[in-house]
């Protein structure tokens, strides 16, 4: 993330019988010679800057070729009980600008040295997340969030880049979180089907699986615990019965972390669910429609309607996207304040319709309605006068 292009790396923690654990890994893509932090937090994702339990892993200086090697690192993190690491995430933080470079999810590793299982567990949970690394295939995107509902759990995912190469995906969950060696090959077997992600009519790939009572946050033996292990993407789809290699039809996959648990479930929906592939638009859930978009933006029917190729705003459309504002590309010249008079738009609305972000420079696209009783023509003058409603509705009521 941030400025960390071309940092690369990965680590094993390995619990001793003693109890304590030891960390081995190499970063490479670093800057030489300078210094950097590597962080464990309780929780990966934050709405509030809440990470839960956050403490220093170690900190170097990277060797004149740009690198560190982690040996056998003693470190205070176990793999067993209320603060087991799995499903934590680390973060290497370069000390000099304090810039977040890069994050990875622990997840359930893939038994090694002749082990035949491996006794780490992850403690209960209530909100997850995981951002989709490419294994194979084109460049994409996205990933899947996770939280309870009163019947079991959902699980929500969105895909961008995908659309070309299938109407539709297989989503998988396998035993071992471990994409260690950068491909499928630890990822272990398919221990649940979970369903199939659609591409919807803005090319945006949509995954929601609700009320899952087979899968959850609970160490229940009865339970498959999410926490930790992958879900794999496939670029087809398969039946439940077959059990597809993911060296070979993959796309993708990802390691399944902690959220922080203390958001409100319906924030979390919208804060925690990966970005809209189109800007300025809205996946519609169930008995959504544009008159609860318009309401939840803050605007009217009228307009989501105007922007959006649908002949009946009554419609509920359940699983496909549509658009709330308008994209608009800040041109050179204008500032804020211009945009704002221009458009009859508070700064507060456009935090509304850009998730918080209340500033842009030019080149940057903004979702924009205008407020069309104050919204300002080429002319100067307003676009909607009052004189001109008197009117329309003076011809209106003859």
């Amino acid at each position: 993330s941030d400025d960390g292009n071309g940092v690369i790396g990965s680590f094993i923690l390995q619990q001793k019988a003693s109890g304590t654990a030891t960390l081995q890994g190499t970063i490479t893509g670093l800057v030489p010679s300078a210094s950097y932090t590597l962080l464990s937090l309780q929780y990966g994702k934050s709405s509030s800057s809440n990470h839960g339990i956050t403490q220093p892993v170690t900190t170097f200086t990277a060797s004149l070729v740009g690198e560190h090697a982690l040996i056998a690192l003693e470190t205070s993190l176990v793999l067993v009980g209320q603060n087991s690491a799995i499903s934590s995430s680390l973060r290497l933080i370069r000390q000099s600008d304090s810039t977040l470079l890069s994050q990875c999810e622990m997840g359930i590793a893939k038994p090694r040295s002749g082990a035949e299982e491996n006794g780490a567990l992850p403690a209960p949970k209530s909100r997850a997340f995981c951002n989709l690394v490419s294994l194979s295939g084109p460049p994409l995107s996205g990933g899947f969030i996770a939280s309870p509902t009163d019947l079991g759990i959902r699980v929500r995912g969105r895909v961008c880049g995908i659309s070309q190469v299938a109407p539709q995906f297989t989503v998988r969950l396998h035993e071992f979180g471990d994409m260690q060696m950068g491909n499928f090959d630890d990822v272990g077997h398919s221990i649940n089907h979970m369903g199939t992600m659609y591409i919807d009519n803005l090319n945006s790939a949509n995954f929601d699986l609700v009320d899952a009572l087979d899968i959850g946050f609970s160490t229940r033996l009865d339970l498959i615990n999410l926490m930790g292990r992958a879900i794999v993407l496939y670029n087809q789809t398969y039946p439940n019965n077959e059990n597809p290699n993911p060296s070979s039809t993959a796309l993708a996959a990802c390691v399944i972390g902690a959220y922080e648990p203390t958001i409100d479930t319906t924030v979390y929906q919208v804060d925690a669910l990966p970005k809209a592939c189109t800007p300025c638009t809205w996946l519609m859930g169930l008995q959504e429609s544009m008159f609860t978009v318009a309401e939840l933006f803050q605007t009217d029917w009228i307009s989501v309607w105007s922007l959006n190729k649908a002949n009946n705003p009554d419609k509920d459309e359940s699983g496909t996207s549509v658009y709330y504002a308008h994209p608009y590309i800040m041109q050179q010249g204008e500032t804020m304040p211009s945009v704002r008079y221009r458009f009859g738009i508070s700064s507060a609305h456009i935090g509304l319709l850009n998730n918080k972000k209340i500033e842009f420079v030019p080149g940057e696209i903004m979702c924009v309605v205008p407020s069309w009783p104050k919204a300002i023509g080429k002319d100067g003058g307003y676009v909607c006068s009052v004189e001109a409603q008197v009117n329309s509705s003076s011809s209106a009521t003859l």
